[in-house]
Protein backbone atom coordinates (compact mmCIF):
# COMPACT_ATOMS: atom_id res chain seq x y z
CA UNK A 1 0.00 0.00 0.00
CA UNK A 2 1.30 3.41 -1.04
CA UNK A 3 0.01 7.16 -0.87
CA UNK A 4 1.28 9.76 -3.14
CA UNK A 5 0.88 12.74 -5.40
CA UNK A 6 -1.42 12.76 -8.31
CA UNK A 7 -0.42 11.04 -11.24
CA UNK A 8 2.84 13.18 -12.90
CA UNK A 9 4.66 15.39 -10.78
CA UNK A 10 3.27 17.89 -8.73
CA UNK A 11 1.85 20.60 -9.72
CA UNK A 12 3.74 19.86 -13.15
CA UNK A 13 4.81 22.67 -15.37
CA UNK A 14 3.02 22.48 -18.73
CA UNK A 15 4.83 23.23 -21.75
CA UNK A 16 3.79 26.44 -23.50
CA UNK A 17 1.94 24.93 -26.12
CA UNK A 18 0.21 22.67 -24.35
CA UNK A 19 -1.40 25.99 -22.69
CA UNK A 20 -2.07 27.27 -25.85
CA UNK A 21 -4.25 23.49 -26.63
CA UNK A 22 -5.24 23.97 -23.77
CA UNK A 23 -6.54 27.66 -23.50
CA UNK A 24 -8.25 27.64 -27.34
CA UNK A 25 -10.11 24.27 -26.24
CA UNK A 26 -11.63 26.37 -22.79
CA UNK A 27 -12.65 29.50 -24.95
CA UNK A 28 -14.11 27.28 -27.26
CA UNK A 29 -16.02 25.76 -24.74
CA UNK A 30 -16.81 29.33 -22.96
CA UNK A 31 -18.04 30.26 -26.29
CA UNK A 32 -20.20 27.33 -27.23
CA UNK A 33 -22.01 27.24 -24.17
CA UNK A 34 -21.88 30.27 -22.89
CA UNK A 35 -24.58 32.80 -24.34
CA UNK A 36 -27.16 30.97 -22.96
CA UNK A 37 -26.09 29.93 -20.03
CA UNK A 38 -22.39 29.02 -18.92
CA UNK A 39 -21.70 32.87 -19.03
CA UNK A 40 -24.94 34.14 -17.09
CA UNK A 41 -24.66 34.73 -13.63
CA UNK A 42 -25.88 31.10 -11.66
CA UNK A 43 -28.49 30.80 -9.38
CA UNK A 44 -27.59 30.25 -5.80
CA UNK A 45 -24.71 28.54 -4.67
CA UNK A 46 -23.28 26.93 -1.67
CA UNK A 47 -21.12 29.21 0.67
CA UNK A 48 -19.13 27.79 3.29
CA UNK A 49 -17.64 29.93 5.94
CA UNK A 50 -14.05 30.83 7.58
CA UNK A 51 -11.54 33.04 8.65
CA UNK A 52 -7.96 33.29 7.31
CA UNK A 53 -4.77 34.75 7.31
CA UNK A 54 -5.03 37.76 4.16
CA UNK A 55 -0.76 37.56 4.18
CA UNK A 56 0.65 34.59 2.48
CA UNK A 57 -1.63 31.70 2.41
CA UNK A 58 0.94 29.36 4.29
CA UNK A 59 -0.22 27.55 7.49
CA UNK A 60 0.24 29.20 10.36
CA UNK A 61 -0.97 31.18 13.96
CA UNK A 62 -3.54 34.03 12.44
CA UNK A 63 -2.86 37.73 13.54
CA UNK A 64 -5.78 39.59 15.80
CA UNK A 65 -8.84 40.09 14.00
CA UNK A 66 -8.31 38.57 10.54
CA UNK A 67 -10.76 38.49 7.78
CA UNK A 68 -13.55 35.75 7.48
CA UNK A 69 -13.39 34.16 3.88
CA UNK A 70 -16.53 32.32 2.61
CA UNK A 71 -16.23 29.64 0.23
CA UNK A 72 -18.49 29.67 -3.02
CA UNK A 73 -19.30 26.01 -4.40
CA UNK A 74 -20.52 24.34 -7.20
CA UNK A 75 -20.62 20.99 -8.15
CA UNK A 76 -21.31 19.33 -11.85
CA UNK A 77 -20.74 15.62 -12.64
CA UNK A 78 -21.87 13.76 -15.86
CA UNK A 79 -22.06 9.57 -16.54
CA UNK A 80 -19.39 7.93 -18.54
CA UNK A 81 -20.51 8.20 -21.83
CA UNK A 82 -20.31 4.19 -22.66
CA UNK A 83 -22.15 3.01 -20.02
CA UNK A 84 -25.19 2.57 -20.27
CA UNK A 85 -28.44 3.22 -17.48
CA UNK A 86 -29.28 6.16 -15.50
CA UNK A 87 -28.84 7.33 -12.13
CA UNK A 88 -32.15 7.65 -10.04
CA UNK A 89 -33.03 11.62 -8.33
CA UNK A 90 -31.24 12.27 -5.49
CA UNK A 91 -33.40 14.32 -3.39
CA UNK A 92 -31.44 14.35 -0.78
CA UNK A 93 -29.15 16.83 -2.48
CA UNK A 94 -31.75 19.43 -3.05
CA UNK A 95 -33.64 20.36 -5.84
CA UNK A 96 -30.51 21.96 -8.28
CA UNK A 97 -28.26 18.83 -8.07
CA UNK A 98 -31.24 16.12 -7.47
CA UNK A 99 -31.80 15.13 -10.98
CA UNK A 100 -27.78 15.00 -11.53
CA UNK A 101 -26.71 11.68 -12.99
CA UNK A 102 -23.49 11.14 -12.16
CA UNK A 103 -23.22 7.52 -13.46
CA UNK A 104 -21.38 5.96 -10.81
CA UNK A 105 -19.78 9.16 -8.43
CA UNK A 106 -21.66 10.61 -6.06
CA UNK A 107 -21.12 14.26 -4.25
CA UNK A 108 -21.70 16.38 -1.68
CA UNK A 109 -21.70 20.30 -0.83
CA UNK A 110 -22.58 21.40 2.26
CA UNK A 111 -22.06 24.78 4.66
CA UNK A 112 -18.65 23.67 4.94
CA UNK A 113 -17.59 20.15 3.70
CA UNK A 114 -17.13 19.19 -0.07
CA UNK A 115 -16.95 15.57 -0.86
CA UNK A 116 -17.04 13.29 -3.80
CA UNK A 117 -17.28 9.31 -3.93
CA UNK A 118 -16.28 6.58 -7.14
CA UNK A 119 -18.55 3.96 -6.84
CA UNK A 120 -16.70 0.07 -7.73
CA UNK A 121 -17.96 -0.45 -10.62
CA UNK A 122 -16.58 -4.63 -9.90
CA UNK A 123 -19.98 -4.41 -7.98
CA UNK A 124 -21.47 -4.65 -10.85
CA UNK A 125 -20.82 -8.85 -11.69
CA UNK A 126 -22.57 -9.45 -8.34
CA UNK A 127 -25.54 -7.54 -9.75
CA UNK A 128 -25.25 -4.61 -7.49
CA UNK A 129 -24.97 -1.11 -8.72
CA UNK A 130 -22.12 0.99 -7.94
CA UNK A 131 -24.01 4.20 -7.08
CA UNK A 132 -25.60 3.18 -4.43
CA UNK A 133 -22.98 3.19 -2.19
CA UNK A 134 -21.72 6.23 -3.35
CA UNK A 135 -24.55 7.78 -2.77
CA UNK A 136 -25.50 7.04 0.49
CA UNK A 137 -22.24 7.49 1.59
CA UNK A 138 -22.31 11.19 0.82
CA UNK A 139 -26.00 11.34 1.88
CA UNK A 140 -24.95 10.31 5.19
CA UNK A 141 -22.17 13.07 5.14
CA UNK A 142 -24.82 15.80 4.43
CA UNK A 143 -27.06 14.71 7.09
CA UNK A 144 -24.18 14.03 9.99
CA UNK A 145 -22.68 18.05 9.33
CA UNK A 146 -26.07 19.01 9.17
CA UNK A 147 -27.47 17.08 12.56
CA UNK A 148 -24.17 17.12 14.63
CA UNK A 149 -21.88 19.77 13.09
CA UNK A 150 -18.65 17.37 12.39
CA UNK A 151 -15.93 19.26 10.64
CA UNK A 152 -13.02 16.69 10.71
CA UNK A 153 -13.14 15.14 7.64
CA UNK A 154 -11.75 11.70 8.97
CA UNK A 155 -14.66 11.56 11.71
CA UNK A 156 -17.24 12.49 9.29
CA UNK A 157 -16.07 9.77 6.82
CA UNK A 158 -15.97 7.84 10.11
CA UNK A 159 -19.36 7.94 11.05
CA UNK A 160 -21.39 7.94 7.56
CA UNK A 161 -19.47 4.77 6.72
CA UNK A 162 -20.73 3.33 10.02
CA UNK A 163 -24.05 4.32 9.25
CA UNK A 164 -23.87 2.19 5.92
CA UNK A 165 -22.47 -0.81 8.21
CA UNK A 166 -24.79 -0.74 11.03
CA UNK A 167 -27.99 -0.29 8.27
CA UNK A 168 -26.62 -2.66 6.08
CA UNK A 169 -28.04 -0.38 3.31
CA UNK A 170 -26.58 -0.97 0.65
CA UNK A 171 -25.79 -4.41 1.94
CA UNK A 172 -22.82 -4.75 -0.61
CA UNK A 173 -21.23 -2.07 -2.30
CA UNK A 174 -17.69 -0.20 -1.94
CA UNK A 175 -16.54 3.51 -2.77
CA UNK A 176 -13.24 5.76 -2.78
CA UNK A 177 -14.04 9.14 -0.92
CA UNK A 178 -12.68 12.63 -0.81
CA UNK A 179 -13.81 14.71 2.11
CA UNK A 180 -12.52 18.42 2.39
CA UNK A 181 -13.57 21.00 5.55
CA UNK A 182 -12.74 24.42 5.79
CA UNK A 183 -12.24 25.81 9.42
CA UNK A 184 -13.42 29.30 10.56
CA UNK A 185 -9.35 29.90 10.85
CA UNK A 186 -9.46 29.32 6.65
CA UNK A 187 -7.49 26.08 7.05
CA UNK A 188 -8.37 23.40 4.74
CA UNK A 189 -8.38 19.82 5.63
CA UNK A 190 -8.86 16.72 3.28
CA UNK A 191 -8.91 13.58 4.24
CA UNK A 192 -8.95 11.22 0.93
CA UNK A 193 -9.15 7.51 0.61
CA UNK A 194 -8.42 6.06 -3.08
CA UNK A 195 -7.92 8.34 -6.43
CA UNK A 196 -10.28 10.98 -5.81
CA UNK A 197 -8.34 14.55 -5.32
CA UNK A 198 -8.59 17.91 -4.59
CA UNK A 199 -5.94 20.71 -5.55
CA UNK A 200 -5.75 24.88 -4.80
CA UNK A 201 -5.18 27.05 -7.44
CA UNK A 202 -3.58 30.53 -6.70
CA UNK A 203 -2.69 33.27 -9.46
CA UNK A 204 -2.87 30.16 -12.00
CA UNK A 205 -0.60 27.97 -10.45
CA UNK A 206 -1.45 24.54 -8.83
CA UNK A 207 -0.01 24.91 -5.10
CA UNK A 208 -1.42 22.54 -3.08
CA UNK A 209 -2.79 18.67 -4.17
CA UNK A 210 -3.84 15.79 -1.87
CA UNK A 211 -2.21 12.87 -2.07
CA UNK A 212 -4.26 9.92 -4.17
CA UNK A 213 -3.96 6.18 -1.53
CA UNK A 214 -3.96 3.15 -3.59
CA UNK A 215 -3.02 -0.33 -3.53
CA UNK A 216 -1.21 -0.82 -6.73
CA UNK A 217 -1.82 0.71 -10.16
CA UNK A 218 -5.71 1.22 -11.03
CA UNK A 219 -6.68 -0.15 -7.63
CA UNK A 220 -7.09 2.57 -5.01
CA UNK A 221 -8.12 2.56 -1.20
CA UNK A 222 -12.21 1.94 -0.92
CA UNK A 223 -15.16 1.70 1.99
CA UNK A 224 -16.79 -1.59 1.43
CA UNK A 225 -20.07 -3.01 2.61
CA UNK A 226 -20.38 -6.90 2.95
CA UNK A 227 -23.11 -9.16 4.03
CA UNK A 228 -23.24 -10.02 7.15
CA UNK A 229 -23.37 -14.04 5.93
CA UNK A 230 -19.47 -13.26 4.52
CA UNK A 231 -16.67 -14.52 6.52
CA UNK A 232 -14.79 -11.54 7.11
CA UNK A 233 -17.69 -9.15 8.60
CA UNK A 234 -16.19 -5.27 8.26
CA UNK A 235 -14.12 -5.93 5.81
CA UNK A 236 -11.32 -3.80 3.58
CA UNK A 237 -10.04 -0.17 4.32
CA UNK A 238 -10.99 1.84 6.96
CA UNK A 239 -11.52 6.30 7.26
CA UNK A 240 -8.60 6.27 9.20
CA UNK A 241 -6.46 4.84 6.33
CA UNK A 242 -7.10 8.11 4.49
CA UNK A 243 -4.42 10.61 3.90
CA UNK A 244 -5.06 13.95 5.39
CA UNK A 245 -3.34 16.98 4.64
CA UNK A 246 -3.82 20.73 5.14
CA UNK A 247 -3.07 23.89 3.81
CA UNK A 248 -4.47 27.90 4.60
CA UNK A 249 -6.68 29.02 2.22
CA UNK A 250 -7.04 32.98 1.04
CA UNK A 251 -9.25 35.06 -0.88
CA UNK A 252 -8.80 34.35 -5.06
CA UNK A 253 -7.81 30.73 -4.24
CA UNK A 254 -9.37 28.26 -6.09
CA UNK A 255 -10.13 24.70 -4.90
CA UNK A 256 -11.01 22.26 -7.50
CA UNK A 257 -12.48 18.90 -6.07
CA UNK A 258 -12.74 16.45 -8.44
CA UNK A 259 -13.11 12.16 -8.90
CA UNK A 260 -10.76 10.41 -10.86
CA UNK A 261 -12.71 10.97 -13.95
CA UNK A 262 -10.98 14.52 -13.79
CA UNK A 263 -7.66 14.13 -12.33
CA UNK A 264 -7.22 10.72 -14.62
CA UNK A 265 -7.70 13.14 -17.83
CA UNK A 266 -6.21 16.12 -16.91
CA UNK A 267 -3.11 17.66 -14.88
CA UNK A 268 -3.41 19.59 -11.70
CA UNK A 269 -1.69 21.90 -14.05
CA UNK A 270 -3.69 21.79 -16.99
CA UNK A 271 -6.50 22.26 -14.51
CA UNK A 272 -5.19 25.44 -12.76
CA UNK A 273 -4.14 26.80 -16.84
CA UNK A 274 -7.93 26.28 -17.53
CA UNK A 275 -8.88 28.51 -14.08
CA UNK A 276 -6.55 31.41 -14.87
CA UNK A 277 -7.68 31.56 -18.14
CA UNK A 278 -11.47 31.18 -17.73
CA UNK A 279 -11.03 33.93 -14.85
CA UNK A 280 -9.59 36.23 -17.46
CA UNK A 281 -12.58 35.48 -19.38
CA UNK A 282 -14.77 39.17 -19.44
CA UNK A 283 -16.94 39.25 -16.39
CA UNK A 284 -15.07 37.15 -14.62
CA UNK A 285 -16.07 33.39 -13.93
CA UNK A 286 -18.55 32.08 -11.99
CA UNK A 287 -17.66 28.68 -9.63
CA UNK A 288 -20.34 27.36 -11.62
CA UNK A 289 -19.15 27.85 -15.07
CA UNK A 290 -15.41 26.62 -13.82
CA UNK A 291 -17.51 22.91 -12.95
CA UNK A 292 -18.88 23.12 -16.10
CA UNK A 293 -15.64 24.21 -18.41
CA UNK A 294 -13.50 21.40 -15.97
CA UNK A 295 -16.10 18.68 -16.70
CA UNK A 296 -16.73 19.34 -20.56
CA UNK A 297 -12.46 19.66 -21.05
CA UNK A 298 -11.89 16.27 -18.32
CA UNK A 299 -14.87 14.55 -20.94
CA UNK A 300 -13.53 15.82 -23.87
CA UNK A 301 -10.06 14.69 -23.59
CA UNK A 302 -11.18 11.36 -22.04
CA UNK A 303 -12.17 10.59 -25.52
CA UNK A 304 -8.98 11.57 -26.76
CA UNK A 305 -6.57 8.06 -28.16
CA UNK A 306 -3.78 10.79 -29.10
CA UNK A 307 -3.99 12.27 -25.75
CA UNK A 308 -0.95 11.73 -23.58
CA UNK A 309 -3.14 11.37 -20.08
CA UNK A 310 -2.51 11.28 -16.36
CA UNK A 311 -3.82 7.87 -16.49
CA UNK A 312 -1.27 6.62 -19.39
CA UNK A 313 1.75 8.27 -18.14
CA UNK A 314 0.38 6.09 -14.78
CA UNK A 315 0.27 2.97 -16.80
CA UNK A 316 2.88 3.18 -18.27
CA UNK A 317 5.34 3.74 -15.30
CA UNK A 318 3.78 0.44 -14.27
CA UNK A 319 4.57 -1.41 -17.28
CA UNK A 320 1.13 -1.36 -18.11
CA UNK A 321 0.41 -0.23 -21.64
CA UNK A 322 -2.46 2.49 -22.45
CA UNK A 323 -3.23 4.79 -24.52
CA UNK A 324 -5.27 8.33 -24.61
CA UNK A 325 -8.12 9.60 -22.11
CA UNK A 326 -9.52 7.20 -20.00
CA UNK A 327 -13.56 7.78 -20.17
CA UNK A 328 -15.19 7.73 -16.77
CA UNK A 329 -18.07 9.18 -14.41
CA UNK A 330 -16.58 12.69 -14.04
CA UNK A 331 -17.53 14.62 -10.75
CA UNK A 332 -16.09 18.43 -10.40
CA UNK A 333 -17.01 21.14 -7.28
CA UNK A 334 -15.07 24.19 -8.06
CA UNK A 335 -14.91 26.46 -5.09
CA UNK A 336 -13.79 30.20 -4.55
CA UNK A 337 -12.55 31.73 -1.77
CA UNK A 338 -14.02 34.73 -0.93
CA UNK A 339 -14.18 38.05 1.86
CA UNK A 340 -17.15 37.06 4.01
CA UNK A 341 -19.65 40.55 3.26
CA UNK A 342 -20.21 42.48 6.64
CA UNK A 343 -23.88 41.21 7.89
CA UNK A 344 -23.49 37.93 5.89
CA UNK A 345 -25.54 34.86 7.02
CA UNK A 346 -22.88 32.16 7.96
CA UNK A 347 -22.78 28.80 6.44
CA UNK A 348 -24.76 28.04 2.78
CA UNK A 349 -27.03 29.03 0.32
CA UNK A 350 -28.84 26.40 -0.18
CA UNK A 351 -29.98 25.39 -3.79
Amino acid sequence: AHHRPRRGSLCMSLDSMESVGILARTLRVLSTHGPKWLLAPGPARSVTHASTSSATGAPGPLSEGAGEVLLDAYATCCRDPYKKGKTAPQDWRGPEYCNFDCGEDSFVTTSHVLGVADGVGGWRSEGVDPAVFANRLMQHCKAIVEEEHVRDPTALMRKAYDRIVETRDPEKGSSTACLASITDHGDLTVANLGDSGLIVVRDGQCVFQSPEKSWAFNTPYQLTAVPKAWPWGRYGDQPEDSVVASVRVRPGDWVVLGSDGLFDNLYPAHIATIVKKAEEMPGGCSPRQMAEVLKAQALLYSQQISWASPFQAEAKAHGVQYTGGKPDDITVIAAQVKPRPSGAADGMRQP
